[in-house]
């Protein structure tokens, strides 16, 4: 080998020894975990926890796992972490540490607990996090560093996988409590400006939730270089069970959105086409428009539904309905609306319903807060009473249901709630005992005081 040869192949030793001692240097168990730690305080104002080891391997296949993860809650130390994991894996490719564009082949999270508390003076332990621009959160997800040109960044993930996860939402002022469990989440092609893949299962159930059930979602998601816009596609939601003594597939909704457009720079979400079906029922929402949505949420969209037998939906529900005079009532249903929710107040204008052979149209609005307000303004054409009233046998029967049972808990004692109802009802046609009555106009107010 000539001289030459030997210079070339010892300065390529020397150059690989540099490069892995660099590599080294920046994967030393010591050097991730008080980056972490340091990153987490200085982005976010979170003190995060690894009570485990970290292990490094960097070949064949650089490997970097750590177990016992907990994020505090920014409350004492006997409160719980706002998240805290059992044990992480995440392997990457080696040669990608050289062009600190980190490329992950695949990343597993095993036994993640997420808790989401609000206190009853309205506070959460979340609050603070919703503060960071798209920008500031697009850093603390994917830079591994400060501000300096040397820092690391996040080209792609191949696959991502998280088993065995909860996440526990609870609420002091009314003792609400909803958990998700078993929840498993599957991430294929995880790259910014690449389709994404997605795959979630969760058990639901809580204090809240008198029935367990399940959840299902599919969908592919694109989130641009810029980190501002979330395209969604293929979207389908299941939801199982819900209902007392039932078989997992007795209940089943599915949501379908073929595609959506999140815009998370200016708090919206788009959805051009959206169909739910619930057993029998299936309900179509065009144009669907949610602005602001991490603040008051406003909701836009034209819904329209099917045509489907109520009497049918609520044997199959376990709702017990008594035998009523016209045998033939309750077998059809379907109206078209346009939904909208704005400052706490929700709205169909422009409702046409067909309930068998009466025909309503008109408009409807329910306030929540500040205090409860309902208002309407209805025309109801061909409005027969009598077949809806109870037949004599089962004249004392009453309206009971043993499905979609919710527990709300009770009001504190010293909490009165002012109910407001303020409408009118505008008959073209009603019989009732024999009765005929036309261009017939019944006015409401009221504004009794109750305690629900």
């Amino acid at each position: 080998m000539s001289r030459k040869g030997r210079s070339f192949i010892i300065l390529v030793l020397l150059l690989l020894i540099v490069a892995y001692l660099a590599v080294r240097q920046y994967t030393r168990p010591e050097f991730i975990k008080t980056k972490l730690i340091s990153l987490t305080r200085d982005k976010i104002g979170r003190d995060l926890t690894i009570a485990g080891d970290i292990d490094v391997t960097l070949l064949p296949e650089g490997v970097i796992s750590a177990r016992q993860i907990s994020l505090n809650t920014n409350g004492s130390a006997a409160t719980p972490p706002l998240l805290s994991l059992d044990r992480s894996r995440i392997s990457i490719d080696p040669l990608s540490l050289l062009t600190k564009a980190i490329k992950i082949n695949r990343v597993d999270l095993h036994g993640l607990t997420l808790r989401l508390t609000t206190e009853k003076d309205g506070s959460n332990n979340w609050h603070d996090l919703l503060t960071l621009t798209p920008k500031e959160g697009a850093a603390v997800l994917h830079k591994i560093g400060g501000s300096r040109p040397a820092e690391f960044s996040f080209a792609r993930a191949d696959a991502m996988l998280l088993e065995n996860a909860r996440i526990i939402w609870q609420d002091q002022r009314n003792n609400s409590h909803i958990e998700l469990s078993d929840l498993s989440l599957k991430v294929n092609n995880a790259a910014f400006g690449q389709p994404a893949a997605i795959e979630l299962s969760a058990n639901v159930g809580g204090k809240t939730l008198a029935h367990p059930g399940a959840i299902k979602w599919q969908s592919v998601v694109v989130l641009d270089k810029n980190r501002e816009q979330l395209q969604i596609s293929e979207n389908r939601l299941q939801l199982f069970g819900f209902l007392p003594e039932t078989k997992p597939d007795r209940l089943t909704m599915t949501v379908n959105a073929p595609q959506a457009k999140l815009d998370i720079d200016q708090k919206k979400l788009e959805i051009p086409e959206l169909t739910l079906a619930l057993d029998q029922i299936k309900l179509h929402a065009d144009t669907l428009k949610i602005t602001n949505f991490s603040e008051k949420a406003s909701v836009q969209a034209r819904v329209n539904l099917d045509e489907f037998n109520p009497a049918n939906v609520a044997k199959q529900w376990g709702i017990a309905i008594p035998a009523l005079r016209n045998p033939k009532s309750l077998q059809k249903l379907a109206m078209h609306f346009q939904l909208a929710l704005v400052d706490n107040t929700l709205s169909l204008n422009a409702l046409h319903a067909k309930l068998d052979n009466t025909s309503i149209s008109g408009k409807v609005s329910a306030k929540i807060q500040p205090m409860p307000e309902i208002g309407f303004d209805l025309l109801a054409d061909g409005l027969k009473l009598d077949d809806y009233l109870a037949s004599p046998q089962n004249s004392t029967s009453r309206l009971t249901t043993q499905g979609f049972t919710i527990h709300i808990p009770d009001p504190p004692d010293d909490k009165m709630y002012a109910w407001h109802v303020n409408g009118q009802l505008r008959v073209g046609s009603l019989s009732f005992k024999g009765m005929q009555a036309s261009d017939a106009r019944l006015a409401i107010t009221s504004s009794e005081r109750a305690q629900p």
